[in-house]
């Protein structure tokens, strides 16, 4: 993304390490895990020449985080906390997903593909055994909501210029998470549904407008990306936080509604004609024929999994020994839906614990006071949604999503066993009292 986002993020590594090293703020995990949080919207966007799985910046600074959690919890300078029971179904699910291996239909792909898998996924699980509070998911949203208005920015700056075919290579579509326009999209969602809640409940009118600026921006980049699912994404995490907010900020949200109307038609008006006509296709574009290949294939695969990532190996074998099957070519296709891929690869077993996860968490966050689940309940619903068009379970923004949202319920939880809970909110930076919400 050029010489600004180098900048930046040299300027952000900085920043957390002359902290830790000044011992500014005791707790250097959450300066590890808000610096991560801002890379990831477009961090593997930025490519170095190094080996694969630490080409690019989220990767390398993920790797950071992973270790810095490690020392924090190992060396004795924090406290675990325990693995919070909504994160249990996800955990297993991580360990399920590395045992296919044992039985993969092509352990050549699957191999890889697991250790992608764990490398997100142990962030996340070494994460939530932090010991967290309110500051702690305060740096943690506001650097994800930055993240992801900045990658925004860059798309913006790219349109207007006409260099978005130079970079994203993906004709006129905006694209940066690992080239692909889809997930592009879908790594805004997190920052959209945060700056959609901040729109409605910040307190003061510019906070408030400054969260309508920044969800516009948001939306105007994932129509640039020309993602139908990504699209259909946002107007759900919309809906969500509409009917979140109820009544008594049913005013504010109107406000915002109107806005968001006008900026997404605005945004496919003046979209490149190859974007505007992707958005109106009225067809899956090849999706339907995968998912019906993927379920033709449910016979030899869906009891036991075929392997994590043997998708596209299933598919293949399946379309050729049945070729009435209409299919998409004979390619090593993904799933394009996170339901059906981890029922092909990883069986019946890895179905359960994707919905028990999903369930649990949302359960979680419905039983949260309106002004705590807001955003997260958003992200979530949102991001569950796009995955129905894309297999994102391996990629980063999916389980920084899931960290947010069970960070929340987790500060909320500890929060609830305290006697004082406002005595541990009235020192947590404010450069937006909507952002300290998040955790009352």
């Amino acid at each position: 993304m050029g010489w600004l986002v180098v900048v930046v993020t040299c300027a952000a590594v900085a920043a957390v390490a002359v902290a830790s090293a000044a011992r500014v703020r005791p707790r250097p995990p959450r300066e590890l895990l808000a610096l991560y949080a801002f890379v990831v919207p477009f961090g593997s966007g930025v490519e170095f020449p190094l080996p694969r799985g630490f080409d690019n910046l989220s990767s390398l600074v993920g790797a950071a985080v992973i270790f810095g959690l490690a020392l924090y919890l190992v060396g004795g300078r924090g406290r675990a906390s325990g693995l919070p029971v909504v994160a249990l179904p996800w955990f297993l699910l991580l360990v399920w997903a590395a045992m296919s291996v044992l039985w993969s239909v092509d352990v050549g792909r699957s191999v890889p593909l697991v250790i992608a898998l764990l490398a997100v996924g142990l962030l996340y699980v070494t994460a939530v055994h932090v010991t967290a509070d309110t500051r702690f998911l305060l740096w943690f949203a506001a650097a994800a909501a930055a993240g992801g208005l900045l990658l925004a920015a860059n798309a913006l700056r790219l349109a207007a210029t006409g260099q978005i075919e130079q970079v994203s290579g993906q004709s006129s579509r905006f694209a940066s998470e690992g080239g692909d326009p889809n997930h592009t999209a879908a790594a805004l969602l997190l920052p959209l549904a945060l700056t959609l809640w901040w729109s409605v409940d910040a307190d003061s009118a510019s906070h408030r407008m400054g969260g309508r600026l920044g969800a516009l921006l948001l939306l105007s980049a994932i129509v640039l990306t020309g993602s139908r699912g990504g699209l259909v994404a946002a107007i759900v995490a919309l809906a969500v936080i509409g009917v979140t907010c109820g009544r008594s900020l049913a005013r504010r949200f109107g406000v915002t509604l109107l806005w968001v109307i006008l900026a997404t038609a605005a945004s496919v008006l003046i979209a490149p004609p190859d974007v505007q006509n992707r958005l109106s296709r009225p067809d899956s574009t090849g999706r339907s024929d995968i998912w019906h290949v993927g379920v033709a294939s449910c016979h030899d695969s869906c009891w036991l999994g075929s392997g994590w990532g043997a998708y596209g190996s299933v598919y293949r074998q399946e379309w050729l020994s049945d070729l009435a099957l209409t299919g998409n070519g004979n390619k090593f296709w993904a799933a394009h839906n996170i339901a059906l891929g981890a029922l092909v690869e990883t069986g019946v077993v890895g179905l359960l614990l994707l919905l028990a996860g999903s369930f649990l968490l949302i359960r979680a966050l419905l039983r949260l006071p309106r002004r705590v689940r807001g955003a997260p309940l958003a992200a979530l619903i949102s991001l569950l949604v796009s995955a129905m068009f894309v297999s994102s379970l391996s990629y980063k923004y999916f389980w920084l999503t899931l960290l947010f949202a069970t960070l929340v319920v987790k500060v909320h939880a500890a929060g609830s066993r305290r006697p004082e809970p406002e005595a541990w909110v009235e020192d947590a930076p404010t450069p937006s009292r909507a952002l300290s919400r998040l955790g009352q």
